[in-house]
């Protein structure tokens, strides 16, 4: 192959390059609307509640990037999300915990794990809670 070939071929490599990693740098990450109640599992693997699960109702509420609510116990939760990627603390006077969830691209489900206040840590899982339907009798 000839010099001036390879440089071309070489050439060809870097532009095509630049162009791929320009496409991932400018592209930007969609965040889903995770607003809503959540019908969440959480299972302690380790700690003082090790192999238990536990059951309850998040409710998080979504402002650009920021994200609050509470849980069904009264714990309040701050937080904020990149892409489908959140983090949050759920606070109560005597207790914590702090969530690291990845939420699927319609918002309507998440899966993450978590470790409390008291060094426990598991796995969570959750699911858009829905609304009874309303039953109309004649």
């Amino acid at each position: 192959m000839r010099q001036s070939s390879r440089v071309g071929l070489m050439v060809v490599f870097v532009v095509c390059g630049f162009a791929v990693g320009q496409t991932a740098i400018g592209s930007t990450v969609k965040i889903p609307n995770v607003t809503g109640s959540y019908a969440v599992t959480d299972h302690c693997s380790t700690g003082w509640c090790a192999t238990n699960d536990y059951t309850g109702t998040w409710t998080i509420v979504q402002k650009g990037t920021k994200l609050t609510g509470h849980d069904n116990a009264g714990n309040q939760l701050t937080g904020t999300i990149s892409g489908a990627t959140a983090k949050w603390t759920l606070r109560g006077p005597t207790y914590s915990f702090v969530v690291m969830a990845t939420f699927a691209a319609t918002g309507k489900s998440f899966h993450g794990t978590f470790v409390d206040s008291r060094k426990a840590s598991g796995t969570t899982k959750a699911a858009r809670a829905t609304r009874p339907k309303v039953i109309v009798l004649p």
